[in-house]
């Protein structure tokens, strides 16, 4: 059986339409745990109404993402048993009816692999936004895995992305759950993919298991290369904010191999974070004194 687990804070529209794609899976044998940690949009009580049978659990609003998430799969492992699997699933992607299919065939593939899906933009679904992660550590730099056309798979990557990936249980079991007070937020599902691949677990991605994503939902991302001192702190240090540099700080201490590595990743972190920082507030000042053109 497969355990899909899906954190929800309001956007209800959003959630709505990710359930709707799981009613429509070939695979059938699957159920839904939702933490909804707050919502002020009557979640609960619509998904109740539309879908009686999904189990949820209510959070007070101080969850964030990885403690609801958290939350979920120690609810969840009390009802597993040897051979199911738990997906991390974000409300915020739609998928075909063959989508849990697909995951659980890749994962098998591989040995009852890690799973994670590709993404694609649903507004621009040419355009893919993750076909799998790499990190070089000494520049703590992220990169795409290659998309091989000819493929149905790729185990080419080095973590994977908690919207969309497929976890057996014995992987919780042994290596622990997400590391809710380290990582509230960002990057507990990249760790926790850190994780399980130097624990000896295969990681994988599918090509056939595609999320569409609504990518105007996900996270503080500020548009244009000047921020004001309010947002580029907020970019800086924001729990929603993909380039929080705690998040960056933590990932580096936890998993970068080598003391000296650690040490030295770490500091680049630091300090190439605040000279973006200072960049960002002299261009903000200088565009207000009219010195500097305006930049989009």
């Amino acid at each position: 059986m497969i355990f899909v687990i899906i954190a929800v804070y309001n956007r209800i529209e959003a959630t709505l339409e990710c359930l709707e794609s799981l009613e429509k899976q070939t695979y059938r044998d699957f159920n839904i745990t939702i933490i909804d940690d707050g919502s002020t949009d009557g979640s609960a009580t619509m998904i109740r109404k539309r879908y009686p049978t999904i189990h949820i659990l209510k959070g007070d609003g101080n969850l964030w993402w990885t403690g609801a998430m958290h939350w979920g799969v120690e609810n969840v492992l009390q009802r597993t048993q040897k051979g199911d699997f738990i997906l991390s699933l974000n409300n915020d992607v739609t998928f075909t009816p063959n989508y849990l299919e697909q995951l659980k065939k890749t994962s098998e593939k591989y040995g009852r692999a890690v799973t994670g899906s590709l993404c694609r933009d649903e507004a621009a679904p040419e355009n893919i936004l993750d076909r799998g992660v790499k990190i070089d550590w000494k520049h703590y730099s992220y990169s795409q895995t290659p998309f091989l056309k000819n493929q149905d798979d790729t185990t080419d990557i080095d973590t994977v992305s908690g919207r969309g990936v497929l976890i057996p249980i014995e992987v919780f079991q042994k290596i622990g759950n997400y590391r809710k007070k380290w990582l509230p937020h960002y990057g507990a599902d990249y760790e926790f993919g850190f994780r399980a691949k130097k624990y000896g677990f295969p990681l994988a991605l599918s090509y056939k298991a595609i999320v569409y994503l609504k990518d105007n939902l996900t996270g503080f991302r500020p548009k244009g290369n000047i921020l004001s001192f309010a947002q580029a702190w907020k970019k800086l240090t924001h729990r929603k904010s993909p380039s929080n540099i705690f998040v960056q700080s933590t990932l580096v201490i936890l998993h970068c191999p080598g003391k000296l590595q650690k040490l030295d990743t770490l500091y680049y972190v630091v300090t190439a974070n605040i000279y973006i920082f200072l960049r960002t507030i002299v261009f903000y000042t200088l565009q207000k004194l009219h010195i500097l053109k305006n930049v989009a």
